[in-house]
């Protein structure tokens, strides 16, 4: 795929000689960044306010947009802001930022850069779960760089930490909270406010976007687990099957996840079994001393298992401008690492592992003991006047075929790992 995106920037007269820019040899970092909105507008606020550590000032050369127009947080100098993706691949610039997002425009801009020899830095998750591979291609093949912390996480450093050794120790699972606007919403919902009211104080709070579906149906999250399986295990990211649950089953559990001494949470996991590699995103409660339950609010948390490090963790602000401004800024300031290039990895064809789970039906305690003999060995406990939960042991798709049996008896129901 390199290869023909390579040809495609040719052909569009965008790649010129790269020359190294006079700037890498003094103090000064010129930047072109993609996008000022609320990631991008934090990002620049941050490039204006002083040098980098180590006193090497930034300046921004080109900052493209959609509306010339429109008014900003930042003051740019006359001629920076410009609405031509040709003019902003022209400037002769150190870095190139993308904060756009979304798959196009953004992958025609970071290859054009790439093929330019420039060093590329975003934090566009879908991006990068679906172009990583090839873009990586891309960046070996020209002389580029790709760096993209703020891609998972926010600011939690996790990323970095991969690309530069973690996966070197045997790693063999990694399971996190990914999702900072699900966080959020499960958070305000187990204290009581309507899945509604939690969702537009996520978007008052810059948690979420006007359209959150991406983040509450496990899209992103998704995205973000093959891009760290990629880093962890070698898999291109675009070839890690992901099966994915939203959140509407997390929110059943919100409410009574704390009675069972848990909370509700969004899971993202990846795990090398003995079939292969398997990747998850659904709902789960977690025990309250639980690693990942550190991850509150917005806040996201990771697990990394390995043979001989034993477990690391990971926490940080997962949602938000100015957390991912913040990654973007740290990857500015870092060394860039190589990526791994993708090797041949074994893919499960299904998840067979047998995992615990917990059944929530609207059913009183004898209901809920006449399903036990259709739920192997299922243990029944009510959790208020009309429901109960059930937990049981199942490979994942043994568990879907008890959800969906229930529900078609009528049953109000949500299913759930227990991870306690």
């Amino acid at each position: 795929m390199s290869a023909s995106l390579a040809s495609t920037f040719h052909a569009q007269g965008v790649r010129a000689p790269h020359v190294a820019s006079t700037s890498a040899r003094t103090h000064v970092l010129r930047v072109a960044l993609a996008g000022c909105g609320t990631v991008g507008g934090a990002l620049a606020e941050r490039l204006l306010a002083g040098p980098l550590p180590g006193e090497r000032r930034v300046e921004v050369v080109k900052v493209l947009v959609r509306d010339i127009e429109k008014a900003r947080r930042v003051a740019f100098r006359p001629g920076v802001v410009t609405d031509s993706l040709a003019a902003f691949l022209s400037a002769h610039v150190d870095v190139v930022i993308e904060t756009i997002g979304g798959i196009e425009p953004a992958r025609t801009l970071v290859a054009a850069a790439l093929v330019q020899g420039r060093r590329v830095i975003t934090a566009n998750k879908a991006l990068i779960a679906a172009e990583g591979a090839a873009l990586a291609q891309l960046a070996a093949r020209f002389g580029g760089q790709l760096d993209f912390e703020g891609a998972v996480g926010g600011c939690m450093p996790v990323v970095r930490a991969l690309r530069s050794g973690a996966a070197g120790v045997g790693v063999t699972t990694i399971r996190g909270v990914l999702n900072g606007t699900s966080n959020f919403v499960l958070d305000r919902v187990s204290s009581g406010a309507t899945t509604g009211d939690a969702i537009r104080e996520a978007q008052v709070n810059g948690f979420a976007e006007a359209d959150p579906s991406r983040d509450l149906d496990g899209i992103d999250a998704a995205d973000k687990i093959a891009i760290l399986a990629w880093l962890t295990f070698g898999v291109a990211p675009h070839m890690l099957p992901v099966a994915r649950r939203g959140l509407a089953d997390a929110l059943a559990f919100a409410t009574i996840a704390g009675p069972l001494g848990g909370r509700a949470v969004q899971l993202a996991e990846s795990d090398e079994t003995p079939h292969g590699l398997v990747a998850r995103v659904e709902p789960a409660v977690i025990g309250l001393g639980h690693d990942l339950a550190r991850a509150t609010a917005e806040w996201n948390a990771l697990t990394v298992e390995s043979g001989s490090a034993g477990t690391m963790l990971f926490a940080g602000r997962g949602a938000g401008g100015d957390p991912t401004a913040g990654a973007l800024y740290g990857d500015l300031g870092a060394t860039s690492t190589p990526l791994p290039a993708p090797r041949a990895v074994q893919v499960a064809s299904r998840d067979e592992r047998v995992l615990h789970w917990l059944l929530w039906a609207r059913v009183d305690l004898a209901a809920a003991r006449a399903l036990v003999p259709t739920v192997p060995n299922a243990v029944a406990t009510a959790v208020d006047g009309d429901a109960c939960v059930l937990a049981f042991t199942a490979t994942p798709e043994q568990a879907t075929a008890i959800r969906a049996d229930v529900a078609a008896r009528g049953v109000e129901v949500a299913l759930a790992r227990d991870l306690r």
